[in-house]
């Protein structure tokens, strides 16, 4: 359910944006904005940015997530939570973004935090067999075809030695220059 306090501040957020008609449903995510969405574009997020919204929504979630709910990426429940965490960092940061800019960032945020990253989608198509990565790119097996996703990659070396890591933690395998490669399987 949308809460009283997550309806005010979508309604501030919308207003503040310019949105007129905005319609705020007790269904998880069914904000409607009618027709006045824009098409903004996310790229008024540099890395600064991001990073800022990041920390808010990263101390957000370790306060109200249990730690069963950290482990369940794409559960709706955590991902309502996540998106209400992200529309009051924007609205206090003083950002305005369209419905879809914001429902990328949520994606990314949702995969970054909770999952793991921009591989986070791979795992759960049951087409993909094989996931492997370097920093600048990502290649998969689907169907028995290995191929490169275009526009896939990480952040930075620390960025994959974070997935890497949050991947391996319940194997009980480590990444490090000494073992730079590693296998595991998901369960």
């Amino acid at each position: 359910m949308v809460r009283l306090l997550d309806q005010e501040l979508i309604l501030k957020l919308a207003d503040k944006m310019g949105f007129a008609n905005i319609i705020v449903s007790d269904s998880i995510n069914t904000v409607n904005l009618e027709d006045n969405i824009s098409a903004r574009d996310i790229s008024v997020f540099n890395d600064d940015n991001y990073f800022d919204i990041r920390g808010y929504v990263q101390m957000g979630l370790s306060n109200i997530l249990n730690p069963e709910e950290k482990t369940k990426s794409r559960d709706p429940i955590v991902r309502s939570k996540l998106k209400g965490i992200l529309l009051r960092a924007l609205l206090e940061k003083g950002f305005s973004l369209g419905e879809s800019s914001i429902q990328h960032l949520l994606e990314e945020l949702g995969n970054d935090l909770l999952g793991y990253g921009p591989i986070e989608p791979f795992f759960y198509d049951p087409e993909v067999t094989e996931i492997k990565a370097n920093r600048y790119m990502v290649r998969i097996e689907k169907l028995g075809m290995e191929k490169i996703v275009p526009g896939i990659s990480f952040r930075s070396e620390e960025h994959i030695r974070d997935v890497l890591e949050r991947m391996l933690a319940p194997t009980g395998r480590k990444i490090d220059l000494a073992n730079p490669v590693v296998n595991a399987r998901d369960r």
